[in-house]
């Protein structure tokens, strides 16, 4: 945490047995670990959720595993899938950060 990370296109960040982590506890997991805000969530090529839809929306989906959350918008995954990966949009939520930085940080993708 607070920590600068130089990774390459092959790492990923990996949650032990998160696919049935709420939406709610997969975003508390990267304010309590890494200090950033988690803005949008995708899988593949589809947006699972972002801080920008209406709260009755994001309050319904906080609620669902990330298991539920992928089929819900993407269809049921086969049954042999056993690694869900997905990428992520993070700001800052608290200091360290520069401030003359225009850039929001990057994570690699997640992998539950």
């Amino acid at each position: 945490k607070g920590k600068e990370w130089n990774y390459s296109l092959w790492d990923f960040i990996e949650i032990k047995d998160g696919k049935n982590m709420t939406v709610s506890d997969f975003i508390k997991y990267f304010d309590d670990i890494w200090g950033y805000e988690l803005n949008m969530i995708s899988y593949s090529s589809q947006l699972l959720y972002s801080i920008f839809w209406e709260q009755t929306e994001i309050t319904k989906l906080n609620k669902l595993t990330l298991i539920d959350l992928v089929e819900q918008e993407c269809g049921k995954l086969d049954a042999n899938t056993k690694v869900l990966r997905f990428g992520v949009n993070v700001d800052y939520q608290q200091p360290p950060f520069d401030a003359d930085e225009d850039e929001e940080p990057e994570l690699p993708d997640v992998k539950v």
